[in-house]
C-alpha cells in the first residue's frame, strides 16, 4: 500500500486491519495524517514495512507489531512503548530502554538432528545405489541382446554360405 505524498488527512483507518496479508504501508510525506496506530492493526501479521515519516502520528507503537523489518517514523511523535519492539524501531531512534523483539523461527525451518541427518544421508546413498543397479543391470542386457544379435548374423550368412556353397556342387 503505497500512499505517500497523497495528501491524506484525519487518522489512521481501524478498517486497514482488514488487510491481513499487507506487506508494506508507506504513508510518508502526507502532514494532515493524526492519530496513533489502531489496536485492530494486530491482525496485520505479515506487515514487513511500514513508513508514516513526516506525519503528524504520535502515541505508542504497539508491541505486536513485530514483524516489522524495516520502518521509518522520523519527523513523527510515535514512540516505544513496552519492553520489546523490532530492531528496526530502535535503529530508527525512537526507543530506548527495553529489548529489541526476537521474533522465532519460523515452524517450517527446524533443524534436524544428527541422527535424522544420518538416516536421510543412507536412505539417499541406498536410492542412488538402487538406480545406479538398475541402470547397470538394463546396460548389461542390452550388451547381450546385441551379442546374440550378432552371434545370429554371424549364424545367417554362414547358412548362406553353406547353402550357396552345397547349390554350386549340385548336378545339373
Amino acid at each position: 500500500l503505497l500512499l505517500d505524498r497523497n495528501a491524506i488527512s484525519g487518522t489512521l483507518p481501524k478498517e486497514w486491519s482488514k488487510l491481513s496479508n499487507l506487506q508494506q504501508m508507506d504513508l510518508s510525506s502526507n502532514p494532515s495524517l493524526t492519530g496513533s496506530i489502531p489496536d485492530s492493526w494486530s491482525t496485520m501479521k505479515t506487515l514487513r514495512y511500514l513508513d508514516l515519516s513526516d506525519t503528524l502520528t504520535s502515541g505508542c507503537v504497539p508491541a505486536y507489531i513485530t514483524t516489522l523489518m524495516e520502518c521509518d517514523l522520523k519527523n513523527t511523535n510515535l514512540t516505544c512503548c513496552g519492553r520489546h519492539f523490532p530492531q528496526c524501531l530502535v535503529n530508527s531512534g525512537k526507543c530506548s530502554g527495553g529489548t529489541p523483539y526476537v521474533p522465532p523461527p519460523a515452524p517450517h525451518t527446524k533443524d534436524l538432528s544428527p541422527v535424522a541427518i544420518f538416516f536421510i544421508v543412507i536412505f539417499v546413498l541406498l536410492f542412488v545405489g538402487l538406480i545406479v543397479l538398475v541402470l547397470f543391470a538394463r546396460w548389461k542386457r542390452a550388451l547381450c541382446f546385441k551379442d546374440r544379435l550378432g552371434n545370429m548374423s554371424l549364424l545367417s550368412s554362414q547358412k548362406a554360405v553353406s547353402y550357396t556353397h552345397l547349390r554350386a556342387h549340385e548336378t545339373p
